[in-house]
């Protein structure tokens, strides 16, 4: 079991060590934008990179945090060219996501979007799964039509008899019902 643990761990450990060069900081953020302030810190700074490793395979959740701290890194200093790195294990070996760098004027709107979302999901359920949206984003990045998007994004919503799709997963049954459509979160994103 050990062995099994090590084949896979290393390679992100060799893929971290190669960026994550010099001394780590931790840096503070700071920015406020319609009345609210978001403060907080930013840890595994090296030089204009936050480098996270994960043992766990990439998700959507690792790729999220790191746009959140690199929005707030470049509000926080846009003098410097920041960007995120994130590893995780991937099929064979380790999967690398990097993001940025971006200009401040786009940070502080994607900032002010995900504060004002997040005040939207204290107040009601949100029609958003992180797997489901990021599997329409992929196929749209890699210059998939709209609908083949759907497609995809609609294969991560509803699974397979083998895998259960992201509508069986906590807390998707309580908000949509159980075994909800890809319909119903898309029709009350539209609405």
């Amino acid at each position: 079991a050990a062995r099994q643990i090590s084949s896979e761990a290393d390679p992100v450990v060799v893929a971290a060590t190669r960026l994550r060069t010099g001394e780590p900081s931790t840096i503070d953020v700071s920015w406020a934008s319609n009345g609210r302030l978001v403060t907080g810190t930013v840890p595994d700074v090296f030089g204009d990179a936050v480098v996270r490793a994960e043992f766990s395979r990439m998700s959507p959740r690792f790729r999220l945090r790191a746009w959140v701290q690199l929005l707030a890194l470049t509000l926080t200093d846009p003098t410097r060219d920041w960007t995120a790195v994130t590893i995780g294990r991937g099929r064979d070996d380790a999967s690398v996501s990097r993001l940025g760098p971006i200009p401040a004027e786009v940070a502080a709107q994607e900032l002010g979007f995900l504060i004002d979302l997040r005040a939207r999901g204290l107040r009601e359920a949100l029609p958003l799964a992180a797997k489901t949206s990021f599997e329409y984003a992929r196929a749209r990045g890699k210059g998939e039509s709209t609908r083949t998007a759907r497609v995809e994004a609609e294969k991560a919503w509803t699974g397979s008899r083998q895998v259960p799709g992201e509508n069986a997963a906590w807390p998707n049954p309580l908000v949509w019902g159980d075994n909800s459509p890809f319909d119903v979160p898309v029709d009350a994103a539209a609405a």
